[in-house]
């Protein structure tokens, strides 16, 4: 894990060393093991470097290379390595130890800007190319490695970590009032969109080149699009490459000096990769599984909670997996501290809260000496997708029979009526306007509950934003439905938040279901592949027999509340939360939030009869408090954001 910072001067009125020491000190707030700088002329380089792994050598940077005058810094690690050796053309036994800059180096040599279309793996990378006078970046597939740019008449400057900016002359961080209402609205961000007026994001899956005082240059360089090689495999012949990729897939993100720490909720995707590391790796690798729980003094429950515990237990047991750390929250401070500390380390209104939620889990991590941690994220989205929308599909395609049986299957497994299931898909095919008419909106209701304030929400017209940005899965098509998904801005927001807020513990967060070779492959396979007799997930069901205990395998009661304490964590805080709203009502110049609204939320939260009839979770609430000590903050001249309060 690196932060990374370069800046290139477009005049000559510039000190870049001050900068770029300046910029050091603003990221400075990790355990670095190895920092150091380049400075040449218009151009600088810092980089602070952590190692989770010294399989592939140390990541000592900036890296100059001397024949090509070529200089890098990267947070990256590369998988694949060998096929990348092969296709570089370089002998695996003088290469094995290469580490990852060097790597994206050699590759950039080799294929110039197009090395991007042969890298694989979780990076953000920047080149001086000295004889071109060419600065080059580009960010990984899926957004997991964060990073920013600020485009500038007297210089261009790359950050993994916009702290960075700070040290920038003449540059004041300011907050985009649009991006603190869609904060409080809950709309996930466009990709290219930072919270600061001036930052750019590069989207993933892009790359960017800049040439001396020439304007920035974008390019995407991949996209998600079914690979023809694929879509003629037979149902045993997908069985077999999706369990192959799949292993493979965890196994190249299982490199680590110590163990490896593996989210384990008890359900199909975090057990599939816990099994693959032991039976992979056998005793070589120590797995220690994390679940998160709620202690049975705890009251207040998520609607529809179900303790994961038995079933993480069951896999820990029949995998022999070393320890099993069950997180319920019971003795850790509220929710309250863990958004002051989120806002400590990035001082924008919050957008995406599992980071946030997850501090515990990354302290507890820590503690044990484990500095990998895998995640199934990604796997609703991509290889074990339920198959949302493939009775819409069939509907659509008039395959009568295949429907039929359907709908027949999913009435026998979840009660229901045959006749009415058919005559709304009927209606969908002849008469699609009236669908309306039994399919919920929910957005409707989502939107009443947003805590922002009546004046501002007329001003920017938010509600007409609201139902531009936030779409109903509709689609009458798998695939498109899955594009959407695995393609949305929240999983890049999610995946970036939680590594900065990971990395403050030493933790490097990996994701065997966002692995490209394997979602590419899965995406290309016939959609009927994966809804057999009324159950969802069928293909990877099938490619983790023998894999998995057939009571994890073929589960389908999985409870939706990833970290189930959270509401009990909000409640824990109450008192302060209320205090936090009164300042704000009391001292604010300007009224972003509802504030009337926040206290009913939190009525909400306490009430269980109000519980099982709600339809919002903490992220409506927490999202607006951040705003809220956001300005408290700024008014007391603890951050200057520029954030009106």
């Amino acid at each position: 894990m690196s932060s990374i910072f370069i800046i290139l001067s477009r005049s000559g009125e510039l000190i870049v060393s001050e900068i770029v020491e300046n910029a050091m000190n603003e990221m400075g707030s990790q355990n670095w093991q190895f920092s150091d700088t380049w400075i040449d002329k218009n151009v600088g380089f810092g980089c602070h470097v952590f190692h989770t792994t010294n399989a592939f050598g140390k990541d000592l940077m900036p890296y100059a290379d001397v024949s090509s005058k070529c200089i890098i810094v990267a947070d990256a690690r590369i998988d694949y390595r060998l096929d990348l050796l092969r296709k570089l053309k370089a002998g695996t036994s003088d290469f094995d130890g290469i580490p990852d800059n060097r790597l994206i180096l050699m590759s950039y040599l080799k294929w110039g800007e197009d090395c991007v279309m042969h890298l694989q793996g979780d990076f953000a990378f920047a080149i001086w190319d000295k004889k071109r006078n060419k600065l080059f970046g580009a960010r990984d597939h899926f957004g997991c490695r964060p990073l920013y740019y600020v485009d500038d008449s007297k210089y261009f400057v790359i950050s993994s970590d916009p702290n960075a900016f700070k040290a920038l002359p003449r540059f004041r961080f300011s907050i985009d009032e649009q991006f603190i209402l869609d904060s409080i609205s809950t709309i996930i961000p466009e990709k290219n969109r930072s919270a600061f007026k001036g930052v750019n994001k590069l989207p993933p899956a892009h790359s960017l080149t800049v040439i001396e005082d020439d304007t920035v240059h974008l390019k995407r360089y991949w996209d998600l699009k079914v690979q023809k090689e694929f879509i003629n495999f037979s149902k045993a012949e997908a069985v077999h490459e999706l369990r192959n990729r799949f292993i493979e897939a965890v196994k190249q993100r299982s490199y680590s000096d110590g163990p490896i720490g593996v989210e384990l909720s008890g359900g199909l995707d975090s057990s599939g990769i816990a099994a693959c590391i032991k039976d992979t790796f056998k005793q070589d690798v120590p797995v220690y599984a994390f679940t998160h729980d709620l202690d049975k003094d705890q009251q207040i429950k998520p609607v529809g909670f179900k303790s994961e515990k038995v079933f993480s237990s069951k896999l820990v047991k029949d995998k022999q997996i070393e320890k099993h750390y069950i997180i319920t929250g019971e003795d850790s401070p509220g929710a309250y501290y863990a958004l002051v500390n989120y806002l400590g380390i990035r001082p924008e209104a919050v957008v995406q809260s599992y980071g946030l939620l997850s501090d515990i889990l990354y302290k507890k991590l820590s503690n044990t000496g484990a500095t990998v941690l895998m995640s199934g994220f990604g796997g609703d989205e991509g290889v074990s997708y339920q198959g949302a929308g493939f009775v819409q599909e069939l509907a659509a395609k008039r395959e009568f029979k295949k429907l039929r049986d359907i709908i027949r299957s999913r009435i026998r497994k979840r009660s229901g009526s045959f006749y009415f299931q058919l005559i709304k898909q009927y209606i969908f095919i002849y008469i699609p306007w009236l669908i309306r008419f039994f399919k919920h909106d929910w957005r409707r209701s989502r939107f009443k509950v947003v805590a922002l304030n009546p004046v501002m929400r007329k001003k920017y017209k938010m509600k007409r934003r609201f139902f531009n940005r936030i779409f109903q899965p509709n689609d009458p098509d798998v695939k498109r439905r899955q594009y959407k998904r695995l393609m949305h801005p929240n999983i890049s927001y999610r995946l970036e938040t939680s590594y900065l807020l990971s990395k403050t513990h030493g933790i490097e967060y990996r994701y065997p279901f966002l692995d490209v070779r394997l979602i590419e492959f899965f995406f290309s396979l016939p959609s009927k592949y994966n809804y057999e007799d009324g159950i969802g997930r069928h293909l990877f069901r099938e490619a983790m027999n023998g894999i998995l205990l057939d009571e994890l395998r073929l589960r389908r009661d999985k409870t939706s509340a990833t970290i189930p304490y959270v509401l009990y964590r909000v409640v824990k805080d109450e008192s302060i939360f209320r205090l936090l709203i009164e300042e704000g009502r009391e001292n604010n110049k300007i009224h972003y939030v509802d504030y009337d609204k926040l206290h009913w939320m939190l009525d909400q939260y306490k009430s269980e009869i109000s519980r099982n009839k709600m339809s919002f979770g903490t992220k409506v609430f927490l999202n607006p408090i951040s705003v809220l000590l956001l300005q408290k903050w700024q008014r007391e001249g603890k951050i200057d954001i520029g954030i009106k309060c």
